[in-house]
């Protein structure tokens, strides 16, 4: 049964829920006193998550929310899949609300992309919080010919309002830019002055602590560097018990060995082999038979 309790979280038994099952689809279909239900796969993966679908990291998180909450720029730096993303918006949607502003810098390629993504980014959050305003402000074009240098304009315009907070996410990429030893000067130029704090988030394996450890960096020692640990398993355990329990589902400890085993619990490889494991499973009691069989089908072999 489901436990409260990460160190019990085997959600071993017959049928918690007391509901017959049966595959239907991308739906579960259960039954129950008041008739039949379709449920939908609750497992989520390859796209930000929140509320119900976000497992939470309580020690973390409030460890992260005194570090913006001083005012302090930081770098959230974790492995691919680890969850950086979702983690650094849950914790500044909380703190800072309408003035947490999320800016996705992953897979640009050029000068041009990058001040697109953030033009694009500051003038729809502005809009958003005044629309009235945006009427004072014709000198700033929101697309067509974007030069390197124009999202200073659009940063001083953001920044001019109440503290906030400020995520530029897959910042790793930047190192890609034709120009970024240029790009990475102005940007460490105007993150200085800024009333808001600046979250940098972006992958161990790609450069992104060399950015603010490499003293020749522009960004050397610009930002508290912040190293995302992983769930704690048996917490992440008893997250995944209440999503297989929404299916009428029990998981036996074997399930959760080789669940280890293939997944590394790395949360975004959990959540898509636990989504797979929903979509093909024909019985109740999850072993590690059902998991070895998503592991092949979602690696094609």
């Amino acid at each position: 049964m489901l436990s409260s309790s990460g160190l019990q979280a085997t959600c071993v038994g017959g049928n918690p829920l007391n509901r017959p099952l049966a595959t239907n689809g991308i739906f579960m279909e259960i039954g129950n006193e008041a008739g039949r239900a379709r449920v939908a796969n609750p497992f989520r993966y390859g796209e930000l998550v929140s509320g119900e679908d976000y497992c939470p990291r309580p020690a973390q998180e409030r460890a992260f929310a005194e570090v913006v909450m001083s005012g302090q720029n930081s770098a959230v730096v974790g492995d691919a899949l680890c969850g950086k993303s979702s983690f650094v918006c849950s914790v500044g949607r909380q703190c800072f609300g309408d003035r947490f502003l999320r800016v996705d810098l992953s897979g640009i390629l050029d000068s041009e992309g990058f001040s697109d993504r953030l033009v694009r980014a500051f003038s729809s959050s502005i809009r958003d919080l005044d629309p009235v305003g945006m009427s004072d402000h014709p000198g700033l074009p929101v697309h067509d010919s974007l030069g390197v240098e124009l999202w200073l304009d659009w940063m001083d315009e953001w920044d001019s309002g109440e503290p906030g907070l400020l995520f530029l996410d897959g910042f790793e990429d930047i190192l890609q830019l034709d120009e970024t030893r240029k790009v990475q000067g102005l940007l460490r130029g105007k993150v200085q002055f800024m009333r808001s704090s600046v979250v940098f988030a972006g992958r161990s394996d790609k450069g992104m602590s060399s950015l603010f450890a490499d003293y020749q960096s522009p960004f050397y020692q610009a930002a508290r560097l912040f190293r995302l640990d992983p769930i704690p398993v048996d917490a992440f355990k008893v997250f995944l018990c209440g999503k297989f329990s929404l299916g009428g589902f029990s998981v036996t400890p074997e399930f959760w060995d080789q669940l280890g085993v293939v997944s590394g619990w790395v949360p975004g490889c959990v959540q898509r082999l636990c989504a797979m494991v929903w979509t093909l499973a024909t019985k109740h009691v999850l072993d590690a038979d059902d998991c070895q069989s998503a592991h092949r089908a979602v690696s094609g072999s």
